[in-house]
């Protein structure tokens, strides 16, 4: 019994974080999957399986990371024209900042 509620557990916290990332495009989902990990950590400990702690800790990083990377509304300019109004809106790729990490260029004389 307890074998199948944890089996359990694991799956809808898991699916629920990445349909409310992936398919509603909520922040809420990396902060549920980042929580989702200590359960994992938990089941690793009662059930003495250790090797799942270490990808339990850096797929928590990778969501933590996310989450406070993502906006409140995160979206995607694909080119679809469809109605956005659940999501936000859309930043068109003109007006995006993609200078995160580069250096300016230098002109020479």
């Amino acid at each position: 019994m307890i074998s199948w509620c944890w089996g359990l557990a694991l799956t809808v916290a898991g699916i629920a974080g990445v349909w409310l990332v992936a398919g509603r495009f909520q922040k809420v989902g990396w902060a549920l999957l980042c929580l989702g990990q200590g359960l994992w950590i938990a089941y690793a400990l009662l059930t003495k399986q250790l090797g799942f702690i270490p990808g339990v800790i850096g797929y928590a990083l990778v969501y933590a990371r996310n989450y406070l990377r993502c906006p409140n509304s995160m979206a995607i300019d694909i080119g679809i024209t469809e109605s956005i109004s659940e999501i936000g809106t859309l930043e068109s790729p003109s007006t995006m900042d993609v200078s995160v990490g580069l250096e300016p260029a230098v002109e020479s004389a």
